[in-house]
């Protein structure tokens, strides 16, 4: 496993303990504001304005709601604290402190599934990241881990498997893995396949740690079978059921030969070219993406423009006609801060794509680099 030693080690260190990481401080301490906020305009600028109280039903419970959501927030940033000792690795979100020993990293029973910053407890412990503190921090805290890390054993491949992949969240198509090859069910249409039909497998993965997948992808003469996980508003779900990722992996390994098998990781060192060929068609991905979220952007950026400008800015000087002074300040301040944020959006959409093109220099030459240092061997071992 790559940069985790052979035979595990003693940590000796002192104690560290580690806040959230900057950039997520400020995003909490903005969202408190904006919570702490709402309810402060909503009660006072009516009567800044001088504009009729009228006290909508549940105000005071909304009000009240948003005060204590800011205050959680707040007490999460200050409390939230990541310790690392001679014991383990401990977290504390608010009041409570949880621990996971080093034995549980040193005897295989930490399972890197998502990642080599995520960690989860194979005995129902729940599990941590390092995503929450600063990179550098988390890198440190890695390189300790990887100290006494140990894979946990691959599952037992069973004698067969049924893997039912999904369309929407009902099983559409079904694939049955059995020790002779496979057989796939496409809507009622049955072909099997023997393993040694089987042109080659693909695995992508987030990084070399994680035992499962994050893509799965089986060629056959005349069609392929794909499995994935997509993410969706931050959650992670897999397109299949039936099997876990690792159960199905280790059941591809026992019957399919090892040349046949294409292993990609997007994240962290990489340690062939089919790391950067995976790597480099996700960036054209996400820079397809970016540069069609700027262009939807440009048209709704005209249509705000052509609005503001015809219909909102020439009505606005009447609509502050019989307004107090304080009320006038309150609404033209509003009102550039409406049209400011606005622009804020769309410049970040427009800065978007910069950053993949960005990172897709970055990766090119990062894969000359490899090349470079690589030239001597075979290319099938740079592969």
């Amino acid at each position: 496993m790559p940069g985790v030693s052979e035979e595990p080690e003693t940590i000796d260190i002192e104690p560290m303990e580690f806040k959230l990481a900057p950039e997520l401080r400020r995003s909490a301490f903005y969202l408190a504001v904006m919570l702490a906020a709402i309810p402060l305009l909503v009660l006072g600028v009516p009567s800044l304005m001088g504009l009729p109280e009228e006290a909508p039903p549940g105000r005071s419970i909304g009000t009240l709601l948003l005060l204590a959501g800011a205050v959680l927030l707040c007490l999460w940033v200050h409390h939230w604290r990541l310790r690392v000792d001679n014991e383990g690795i401990h977290r504390r979100i608010l009041f409570r402190w949880k621990s996971w020993p080093w034995d549980d990293f040193a005897e295989g029973r930490v399972l890197r599934e998502r990642g080599s910053t995520t960690f989860t407890f194979l005995d129902g412990k729940g599990g941590f990241t390092l995503g929450h503190i600063s990179q550098a921090n988390a890198a440190q805290v890695e390189r300790l881990v990887n100290r006494v890390w140990s894979p946990p054993p691959q599952p037992e491949a069973p004698s067969q498997l049924r893997v039912g992949v999904l369309r929407g969240f009902q099983s559409r198509r079904q694939v049955n893995l059995s020790s002779t090859g496979l057989e796939t069910d496409w809507s009622g249409r049955m072909r099997a396949y023997r393993w040694e039909e089987v042109a080659g497998i693909s695995l992508e993965l987030e990084d070399h740690f994680q035992q499962g997948f994050d893509r799965l992808r089986i060629s056959l003469p005349d069609t392929e079978v794909e499995l994935r996980v997509i993410t969706q508003q931050g959650n992670r779900r897999p397109n299949w059921r039936g099997a876990e990722a690792r159960e199905i992996v280790a059941f591809l390994m026992n019957h399919v030969p090892e040349e046949k098998f294409r292993i990609a990781a997007l994240q962290g060192p990489a340690h062939s070219l089919a790391d950067f060929d995976a790597r480099s068609a996700w960036i054209e991905k996400a820079l397809r993406r970016s540069r069609k979220n700027v262009a939807v952007g440009m048209v709704i950026l005209l249509g705000y423009g052509i609005w503001i400008g015809y219909l909102v800015f020439p009505r606005f000087p009447r609509a502050l006609e019989g307004l107090p002074l304080t009320g006038k300040i309150l609404a033209v301040i509003v009102f550039l801060l409406a049209a400011v944020g606005f622009l804020a959006m769309f410049g970040v959409a427009f800065y978007v794509p910069r950053v993949w093109q960005r990172r897709r220099r970055e990766l090119e030459a990062g894969r000359e680099r490899f090349l470079e240092e690589h030239r001597a061997e075979p290319e099938d071992a740079r592969r």
